[in-house]
């Protein structure tokens, strides 16, 4: 018996989603728009027949439809809107759209982002609630220092959130309406602080929970939030067939442009040309959290544990700063090696012992 498999292109917006169905000899089947609540989307997948192929971009509410609707589908693909460029050209609508991105996932021409499942969506929330606070702590602090130094008043790093100082700090502000905006700033730094000290108890209370937590502990600089962000952004490491994969994922690869490559012969055959082949930098779309906790990993191993590791690159002749990117790749490497085989840290894995 032939099962008809059908492909179903959804554009989700806020209020309303477009969808369109085509079949996999590509005639167009259907096309409606909803509003975008959970049971009228749930009915609309429920009575397509057959294999059900669906696709939508990553955005505000592509968790939420993720989960309602993984279960109705044979295949589901939440797809990354930066490398889907629109088909539809200079005419771009709602029902283009979701017929493009049918079309577009009948010839296999998506990628996708990966979904986490119920349990690590809620350490990713946990996760990005964390990440929230750290921001607006930051956020409070450059404030602070951007008072003083638009006046002028020259104060030491180390005193500008002195807790103890900070009557002596306010009084240095020269008129009385800087002198209020400075006490409520403080009274905002310490409050959130508090917050930011629940919020990472929090994730990591949720994050010890997993079996690869005490194992991500071992490794050198690899602390309990540190540990907690890359369970809740990794999820599942199997993901990742090699670690340059994972690099990529991480930002720690390089991508590089190369145009006419080739030369003919003398005897007209074609050639790769000599010459170094330019490269333009690291990769631009990676997971930002994890990047800061190898970038920040590194910056204090070579200081440290690795540090004779980053002595003998940079006497090698690598330069300073690709030396921390090498070490941040090893740290990657082996956060990830650990992650899958649940193996304790050796140093071993990062750097060759001499016999």
């Amino acid at each position: 018996m032939i099962t008809r498999r059908s492909y179903i292109g959804m554009d989700v917006h806020s209020k309303t989603t477009t969808c369109c169905v085509v079949s996999e000899r590509g005639k167009f089947l259907q096309e409606t728009t909803l509003a975008t609540k959970e049971k009228l989307l749930r009915d609309f997948v429920k009575g397509i027949s057959g294999e059900r192929h669906l696709t939508f971009e990553e955005g505000c509410q592509a968790a939420w439809v993720y989960a309602f609707l993984e279960p109705l589908c044979d295949r589901i693909l939440v797809c990354n809107p930066w490398k889907n460029k629109c088909l539809s050209g200079e005419q771009k609508t709602d029902k283009s759209d979701a017929y493009n991105l049918a079309e577009k996932l009948r010839g296999g021409f998506l990628e996708g982002v990966w979904h986490p499942g119920k349990v690590e969506q809620g350490l990713r929330d946990l996760a990005k609630t964390y990440d929230m606070v750290t921001s607006d702590l930051v956020r409070t602090k450059n404030r602070i220092k951007a008072m003083y130094r638009s006046r002028g008043i020259e104060i030491k790093e180390t005193d500008v959130y002195n807790i103890s100082k900070i009557e002596d700090l306010i009084k240095k502000l020269p008129t009385e309406a800087l002198k209020k905006r400075g006490e409520i700033l403080y009274k905002e730094l310490e409050e959130i602080k508090e917050i930011r000290e629940k919020a990472g108890k929090a994730f990591v209370e949720s994050a010890i929970k997993h079996k690869t937590y005490n194992v991500l502990q071992t490794i050198p600089q690899m602390g309990p939030i540190r540990a907690a962000t890359f369970i809740a952004h990794v999820g599942r490491p199997e993901r990742f067939r090699t670690r340059k994969t994972f690099w990529s994922y991480v930002g720690l690869a390089v991508r590089s442009y190369a145009s006419g490559e080739y030369e003919i012969d003398t005897k007209g055959n074609p050639i790769k040309k000599r010459g170094k082949q330019y490269t333009r930098g690291l990769v631009s779309s990676f997971n930002r959290p994890l990047k800061y906790v190898f970038k920040s990993m590194a910056n204090q191993l070579k200081n440290n544990e690795w540090r004779e590791g980053y002595e003998r690159l940079v006497e090698s002749g690598v330069r300073e700063n690709m030396a921390v990117l090498t070490l941040a790749r090893k740290a990657a490497a082996v956060a990830l090696h650990l992650a899958k085989t649940g193996e304790v840290y050796d140093k071993k894995l990062v750097f060759q012992q001499k016999k």
